[in-house]
């Protein structure tokens, strides 16, 4: 009972249990919740028979959606965290601004600030 109560309170709405299963949720929603299966940089699941990147099914799962063209950006940094808190909707450019404000870009090959 208290895995429902804690993605309640991350603000999941649509509660998949199979998906929800292989990610190691933490009572804490300051935490990362890693994916627990494969994981290679960012994890893709299937669902309704189609591929979907894990933490942008994660983001879903608390109603909101994600305009055409829009990336999921991981506030934390690690692209295997599914924490809903801990992701949010933004543009190319809003990404790549993120990475830049954090010291992350390491100058490999040409930044585009678009797609």
């Amino acid at each position: 009972m208290w895995l429902h109560d804690v993605l309640i309170g991350a603000g999941v709405k649509s509660i998949d249990t199979q998906f929800w299963r292989r990610v190691q949720v933490s009572e804490d929603l300051a935490a990362c919740w890693p994916y627990r299966g494969r994981l290679w940089r960012y994890v893709e699941v299937m669902r309704g028979g189609r591929r979907e990147l894990a933490h942008r099914f994660a983001l879903r799962s608390t109603g909101v959606v994600i305009p055409a063209g829009m990336v999921v950006m991981h506030l934390c940094d690690n692209p295997g965290c599914c924490n809903p808190t801990h992701l949010r909707a933004g543009t190319y450019q809003d990404n790549t601004q993120d990475m830049m404000s954090k010291g992350r870009w390491r100058g490999r090959g040409e930044l585009r600030l678009s797609r």
